[in-house]
C-alpha cells in the first residue's frame, strides 16, 4: 500500500506531502484545486509520459516519489524476479526527476533502474483507474489472464494445468521446427549432399585430434632448439654423475660413507645421516628422469619440421573453414554427418517428424481442453459475481460475459481467444469491454470488474479517479460501499466529487488551491470529523451551507459509520 507520496513542482504544486493509509481514502476539493494534479503526480512517478507543461512554472525540474510498504510475501516473490529488493525495514520507494528538456531519472531504492523496469515493478504493487485511459481489463489480449487468475482462485490446479499446457506447447513448437528446418534443408537436396560429402571426406581424411595443434607447435618448438636441450641434458648429466671428474652423486654418496662412520658417535649424526640418504634417493630418481628426457633428436629434423609445417598448415585451412579449434570442427564433422544422414534418409526422416508434429499437437490440444474445461467453470463464476456487482450498483440492464472463440492452433493462450463483453441496454448487441465509451459507465464496470477480481489480484493499492462523475446520489452511495468493500482487502484512494461517495470513507483529504504573493499553490490537509462535515456539505450545497445542508451532511457520515 501508499504510505507516503511527496510531489515536489508539479503545475500548481510547490512541495506535497501526503501520509495514506490503509484502508479507504478520498480526496476531494474543487474543481480546478489540484486533484487531477496528484493523480498525475502519481502516473508520473509509475512510468506514464508527463502531461505538457507539467513543470510549476519557473522551475527547472520536478520531482515526485512514493514509499510502499505492507507488501506481501506473492508480491515481494515476483519484485525479487524483477532484480528488485525491498528495503531493509520492507519498503518500496519508487522516484523520478524530471527536467525542462525532457529527461528522467528513475530510481527504485535509491538504484537508478529503465522505465521499463518501474512500469513491471509499478504492475505488482499499484493500479492507477482513470475514465478514459486504457487499462488494461479495456486490452482484450489480456482478459484471458483476468480469466486464468480468477479461475485459479476457484480451482487450485488451475495453474497446475496451465504448467502442464506450456510444457506441452513448447514440445508441440519444437516439433514444428525440426519438421520446418527438414522441409527447409530439403531443397536441393543432392546439391547439398554433395557439398556436405565434401566437408566431410576434407574433415574425415585429415584425422583430427583435439589437441594436436598444441602438441604440434610443441613439438616444432622442440626440434628446433633440440641442439641446446642435448647439451643442456648431457650436461647436467655430467655434473651429476660424473664422467672423467667424480659428479655430484659421487662426492654425496662420499660424504654419506663418512657419516656413516661417526652417526652414533657426534651429535645429530643420525639425522644427518638420514638426510644424506634422502638426498642419494632424490639424485637417483632425477638423474634417471633427466636421462629420459626425449630430446628432439630425429635422423633429419629438416624433415621432420616440415612434417609438422604442412600438418599445421592443414590444421589452420580446416579452422578457417569449420571452426576455431579440433574440437569445433570435430564437432561439425557430427553435425553435417547427421544431416547427411537425414537427407538420405529424407523420406522416412519427414514421416517421422510429421509423426512427432502430429503426437505432439495432440498431447498440447488434450491438455488445452482440459484449460478450457476449468476456463468455463471459472468464467461462468466470474460472469455471476460481476453481473451481481453490477446489478448492485444500478447497472440493471448491463450484462456481463465471457466468449470463447476457438483458434487455429494451439498459441500461449490454449486452443481459445477470451474476450470479455457487456450489454449496455436491453435489446442491445454484446460489445467488446474496449468499445464502451461512456465514462460515468465505465467507471462502474470498471469498479465491478475490480471488485470481483480483488480475490486473485495481488495489488495492494488501487487509485480511482472521479468514478462517480455522471451517477445519481442513490448510485453514489453503492459505489462507496462497493469502494469500502474492495478497501477490505486493499489500501483504496479515490479522487471523488461525491458527498455519498465522500462520507462512506475511513480517511478523507481536501485538495485546496490558495494564492500567496501572487502565486498560486496547492495544498492537501487532512480532515477530522469537524472540518470532514464542513467539506462534505460544501459538496452537497456548493456556495450556501445551511444548517439543513450541514445536518444532512453529519446524516450521511454517520450512514457510512454504519456500512
Amino acid at each position: 500500500m501508499i504510505r507516503f507520496l511527496h510531489i515536489e513542482n508539479v503545475a500548481l504544486i510547490k512541495q506535497l506531502d501526503i501520509d495514506f493509509d490503509c484502508g479507504f481514502t478520498v480526496l476531494t476539493g474543487e474543481t480546478g484545486s489540484g486533484k487531477s494534479m496528484i493523480i498525475d503526480a502519481l502516473n508520473m512517478v509509475l512510468g506514464q509520459r508527463p502531461p505538457k507543461d507539467i513543470i510549476r512554472h519557473g522551475e527547472n525540474e520536478c520531482y515526485i516519489y512514493v514509499l510502499f510498504d505492507a507488501i506481501s510475501d506473492s508480491v515481494e516473490k515476483e519484485l525479487n524476479a524483477e532484480g528488485v529488493s525491498l528495503d531493509e525495514d520492507g519498503t518500496l520507494m519508487i522516484s523520478r526527476r524530471y527536467n525542462a528538456d525532457g529527461k528522467s531519472t528513475f530510481k527504485i531504492n535509491n538504484r537508478t533502474v529503465p522505465v521499463s523496469i518501474v512500469k513491471s515493478v509499478a504492475s505488482y504493487v499499484i493500479s492507477v483507474s482513470e475514465q478514459h485511459d486504457s487499462y488494461s481489463l479495456l486490452n482484450d489480449s489480456l482478459h484471458v489472464n483476468f480469466l486464468d487468475a480468477y479461475t485459479s482462485s476457484i480451482i487450485p490446479k488451475h495453474s497446475e494445468t496451465f504448467a502442464q499446457y506450456k510444457a506441452s506447447l513448447v514440445e508441440y513448437n519444437v516439433a514444428k521446427k525440426k519438421y520446418s528446418d527438414h522441409i527447409a534443408n530439403a531443397s536441393d537436396k543432392e546439391a547439398k549432399l554433395e557439398f556436405l560429402r565434401f566437408q566431410q571426406k576434407e574433415i574425415s581424411s585429415a584425422k583430427l585430434k583435439p589437441g594436436e595443434e598444441a602438441e604440434l607447435l610443441s613439438e616444432k618448438e622442440k626440434i628446433k632448439n633440440s641442439e641446446l636441450i642435448v647439451n643442456a641434458v648431457k650436461g647436467t648429466l655430467s655434473l651429476l654423475s660424473g664422467g672423467i671428474k667424480p659428479g655430484a652423486y659421487d662426492k654425496i654418496s662420499g660424504a654419506y660413507d663418512n657419516i656413516e662412520k661417526i652417526k652414533e658417535l657426534v651429535a645429530e649424526g643420525e639425522e644427518i645421516y638420514a638426510k644424506l640418504g634422502s638426498v642419494l634417493t632424490d639424485l637417483e630418481d632425477t638423474i634417471k628422469r633427466i636421462s629420459q628426457i626425449d630430446t628432439g633428436v630425429f635422423d633429419d629434423p629438416t624433415a621432420e619440421l616440415d612434417r609438422i609445417e604442412a600438418r599445421l598448415d592443414l590444421i589452420s585451412r580446416l579452422e578457417n573453414k569449420y571452426g576455431d579449434s579440433e574440437q569445433e570442427i570435430i564437432q561439425y564433422l557430427d553435425d553435417i554427418t547427421s544431416q547427411i544422414s537425414d537427407l538420405e534418409q529424407y523420406d522416412f526422416t519427414l514421416s517421422e517428424y510429421e509423426k512427432l508434429v502430429s503426437d505432439t499437437l495432440d498431447a498440447a490440444v488434450n491438455v488445452a481442453k482440459k484449460l478450457r474445461y476449468e476456463r468455463e467453470e471459472g468464467a461462468k463464476k466470474l460472469t455471476e459475481a460481476i453481473n451481481r456487482e453490477l446489478l448492485f450498483l444500478d447497472m440493471e440492464k448491463v450484462l456481463f460475459k465471457v466468449e470463447f472463440e476457438q483458434l487455429l492452433e494451439p498459441d500461449a493462450r490454449g486452443i481459445d481467444n477470451v474476450t470479455f463483453y457487456i450489454r449496455t441496454n436491453s435489446g442491445e448487441p454484446f460489445k467488446s469491454l474496449s468499445t464502451v465509451s461512456s465514462g460515468g459507465e465505465l467507471s462502474r464496470i470498471m469498479l465491478s470488474l475490480k471488485t470481483v477480481l480483488s480475490s486473485c489480484d495481488g495489488v495492494g493499492t488501487v487509485v480511482f479517479d472521479e468514478i462517480d462523475t455522471g451517477v445519481s446520489g442513490k448510485t453514489s452511495s453503492k459505489i462507496g460501499i462497493s469502494l469500502k468493500n474492495l478497501s477490505k482487502s486493499r489500501q483504496v484512494i479515490c479522487v471523488t466529487h461525491s458527498a455519498q461517495v465522500s462520507a462512506i470513507a475511513e480517511h478523507h483529504f481536501k485538495i485546496s488551491k490558495n494564492e500567496i504573493d501572487g502565486r498560486t499553490f496547492t495544498t492537501v490537509t487532512p480532515l477530522d470529523n469537524s472540518s470532514r462535515v464542513q467539506e462534505i456539505a460544501r459538496i452537497l450545497g456548493g456556495v450556501t451551507i445551511t444548517d439543513s445542508v450541514i445536518k444532512t451532511a453529519e446524516e450521511l457520515i454517520q450512514q457510512g459509520i454504519n456500512n
